[in-house]
């Protein structure tokens, strides 16, 4: 089986953060512009391919693509080609309701991708990668995944989705998908894992995690897509919203602003009063709202994503920390 090659990636280049005129004026191709500075460590990972016989196990066979649409290509990275991708093969021990077990990610994988979502699938690694290095002063080792394509009527049909379940740092940081959302982990990791969330959040509009289960299946994973389209929305408050309702329902809990808040995706007073709260926190309530405006939106999943992968709470990371001195006009 041919794999395609990953194009060699720039390593030392200039960090740069970024900047309130990126966020309100730049929107996306502020952020986009601020990925490609991006600065990535070497990986300790062995760059090595899976055998034929692993990936038909960890994907499809080549007899498979020929019954549903076929994706536009196979990689074994996201983001940089020294963040490798490794595929879930089962848990680390007996996976007990009271004790979820880490998941098992032996191996590096290669997975087939729509090239659309393939690409932003890049900036969102090459994003979480920056904000990692922001805050915790390390870099994304690898991903795991327990997959990106499959012959099914959903976007994993079109190799257009990603099951997220692991992400490994170059230091300390370990997000496992199955075990740090749930009740009883320690209010870092639960905060790591929803840094996760609100970074998937950027790039993508479904954002399906343990707090938003539509189905009972993704309790061990989060799976994210954009519904067939590449368009980034921005917040919405609507019933049919709910992956933003969850996020600033798990986001008031867990960062300090209403720690018994109802996580139950319905956007009622209470989750309003959680919201302007968190702006506030976040000294960004005198600009426009995220709900319909995606500037806005980018900047508040931000501070978020900084806020928990940080584990701080909410005001200790702000607006104006994110470029001192760069005003707004």
């Amino acid at each position: 089986m041919s794999h395609q090659q990953p194009s060699p990636s720039p390593h030392r280049r200039q960090t740069t953060r970024l900047g309130r005129r990126t966020f309100l004026r730049a929107g996306l191709a502020g952020l986009t512009a601020g990925a490609t500075s991006m600065t990535w460590g070497p990986s300790a990972m062995a760059h090595t391919d899976l055998a034929d016989a692993e990936f038909t196990v960890a994907c499809r066979t080549e007899e498979s693509f020929a019954e549903c649409a076929r994706p536009s290509g196979q990689w074994n990275w996201v983001g940089v080609s020294s963040c490798k991708l490794r595929y879930r093969t089962g848990y680390q021990g007996p996976n007990l309701a009271d004790k979820p077990a880490l998941g098992s990610h032996p191996n590096v994988t290669t997975f087939p991708f729509n090239g659309n979502f393939k690409g932003l699938c890049n900036d969102w690694a090459k994003y979480l990668n920056q904000v990692v290095r922001d805050v915790r002063s390390e870099n994304i080792d690898w991903v795991g995944s327990a997959g990106t394509f499959a012959c099914t009527s959903g976007q994993h049909g079109t190799g257009s989705a990603f099951d997220l379940t692991r992400i490994n740092g170059t230091g300390n940081l370990r997000v496992d998908m199955n075990r740090h959302w749930r009740p009883g982990q320690s209010r870092g990791h639960r905060r790591r894992y929803l840094g996760v969330m609100a970074s998937c959040r950027q790039y993508f509009r479904v954002v399906l995690n343990g707090w938003h289960d539509t189905d009972g299946t993704h309790g061990n994973h989060i799976h994210f897509d954009n519904a067939g389209s590449t368009t980034r929305l921005a917040f919405r408050n609507e019933p049919n919203a709910r992956t933003d309702v969850t996020l600033v329902q798990v986001s008031a809990r867990l960062l300090g602003i209403n720690r018994n808040i109802d996580i139950d995706r319905i956007w009622g007073p209470i989750t309003e009063r959680a919201f302007q709260d968190l702006r506030k926190a976040f000294k960004i309530d005198t600009l426009p709202s995220p709900i319909g405006n995606r500037e806005s939106t980018y900047l508040f999943l931000d501070l978020i994503a900084r806020t928990s992968l940080g584990n701080f709470a909410a005001g200790d990371i702000t607006y104006s920390d994110l470029s001192a001195g760069d005003d707004v006009k």
